[in-house]
């Protein structure tokens, strides 16, 4: 009779943790996800800012429709920004650690 009822508690015992740990990994998942998508909102939050300086950099023309060498140079590095940010949004790679 003892031995049956241990064997009892103790397969209670593995059901539980089992169920716990199916529990634990689902919660993990979610929370994954969850991380995931927080992820590409910032980027493309991010892209979005770059976008709109670069609006606005672009904007800044005289009258004569010409740039001076030093808004020339922002507009380069605020399109190169712009695109990097926008492929990393695109891609599938962000990864959660």
């Amino acid at each position: 009779m003892r031995k049956k009822k241990a064997a009892i508690n103790i397969s209670r015992t593995r059901t539980e943790k089992i169920k716990t740990q199916a529990e634990y990994t689902e919660v993990n998942k979610r929370v994954k996800r969850s991380i995931r998508t927080n992820k590409r909102k910032y980027v493309e939050d991010l892209a979005l800012t770059a976008e709109k300086a670069f609006e606005y950099v672009k904007s800044i023309i005289d009258e004569h429709g010409e740039f001076d060498a030093d808004v020339k140079a922002r507009i380069g590095k605020a399109r190169e920004a712009y695109i990097q940010l926008k492929n990393i949004g695109k891609s599938k790679q962000l990864s959660v650690n």
